[in-house]
């Protein structure tokens, strides 16, 4: 009887606890993780054509820009000339060596082109101007640049826009801490109002400049920053300081700014054959 009893209560149990179903089988990892790519993939693609494609017409742009600076480069002839006799009179570039850097404390590859133009140059003023002076500067001459200065993304933008500050401001002769004189430069500012380099290839630099105080030049470098900054360049960090405040962005407000004008400007390009020439733009076929 017992026996008897126990099936029954099994089968009463049975009721309320059915046998499971057989369960079924799970997907393999590897099936898993190709679906999951296999749905991704086309996304991915698409993400990769946009990029291409963005890719592209940044260089596009930058290409047409550089054209477009070679095609106004083209229209003038860079031949040595002496100063024209309007450049004879007027104010002088000031006896005033201008670098600049980080802090006051020069690394020592940078000492001694630093020492070379004080030695070379015993009767000019030398300044070293820190990240801290320079907005100094800008805070207090050209408080209208300050938000602009602040917002540069690269300090190296800060650094060239100060450089166009100074020597608008100050005047005098800037250097970059790579470049060490084997000369006095006397003779290279005599008679002048400013001084560009003009490159081995193409266009200008900014490297080595000089102007006298409140030079039209530099006032236009100065007021054209805003509108290059907002240029949407950008194909590198390089390509981005060059064009918006670097070399190339020297090379280009000059060569328009030339262009507006009746007459050759009061700049003279130094051209890369004889750094002891001066040379001016001239009109031409």
């Amino acid at each position: 009887m017992s026996e008897l009893r126990y099936s029954d209560e099994l089968a009463d149990s049975a009721v309320f606890f059915p046998p499971p179903f057989p369960a079924a089988p799970r997907p393999r990892v590897e099936s898993v993780v190709k679906d999951m790519l296999a749905a991704r993939l086309p996304r991915a693609r698409g993400c990769s054509l946009l990029a291409l494609g963005a890719l592209v017409a940044l260089l596009i742009g930058f290409m047409r820009v550089v054209w477009r600076l070679a095609h106004l480069e083209t229209r003038h002839r860079w031949a040595p000339v002496p100063p024209a006799p309007d450049m004879a009179g007027g104010p002088a570039i000031p006896k005033v060596i201008h670098q600049m850097y980080q802090s006051e404390q020069l690394p020592a590859q940078w000492r001694n082109g630093s020492a070379a133009w004080k030695q070379l140059h015993p009767d000019y003023r030398y300044v070293l101007w820190t990240d801290a002076s320079l907005r100094e500067l800008i805070a207090a001459e050209y408080p209208q640049m300050l938000a602009l200065y602040d917002g540069y993304p690269h300090a190296t933008q800060r650094w060239d826009a100060s450089r166009y500050a100074i020597l608008h401001h100050h005047g005098g002769l800037y250097a970059d801490l790579d470049l060490r004189p084997v000369r006095r430069v006397d003779g290279l500012l005599r008679g002048q109002h400013a001084l560009l380099p003009h490159t081995p290839n193409i266009g200008l630099t900014n490297a080595l400049m000089a102007s006298t105080p409140r030079h039209p030049f530099f006032g236009e470098l100065l007021r054209q920053l805003p509108a290059y900054a907002r240029a949407p360049f950008g194909l590198s960090k390089h390509s981005k300081v060059l064009m918006s405040t670097g070399s190339t962005y020297v090379w280009a407000v000059f060569l328009r700014w030339a262009e507006a004008r009746s007459r050759p400007p009061p700049v003279r390009v130094l051209p890369h054959a004889g750094p002891s020439r001066a040379a001016t733009p001239r009109h031409g076929a």
